[in-house]
């Protein structure tokens, strides 16, 4: 994974992040297998919205 700084923050993301909002009513096993395979693959910025 290629990493870059957040702005000034300091902070170091991956080139590629992941939106979950399509996780939303699915099974927490599915969620919880995304959120590790995104983890295990170097992918450090997750836009964890869900509506409502």
């Amino acid at each position: 994974m290629i990493y870059r700084a957040l702005g000034s923050t300091g902070l170091q993301v991956g080139v590629i992040g992941i939106g979950t909002e399509y996780l939303d009513g699915k099974p927490y096993a599915v969620a919880e297998e995304v959120i590790h395979a995104c983890l295990e693959n170097g992918i450090n910025m997750m836009d964890l919205f869900m509506p409502g």
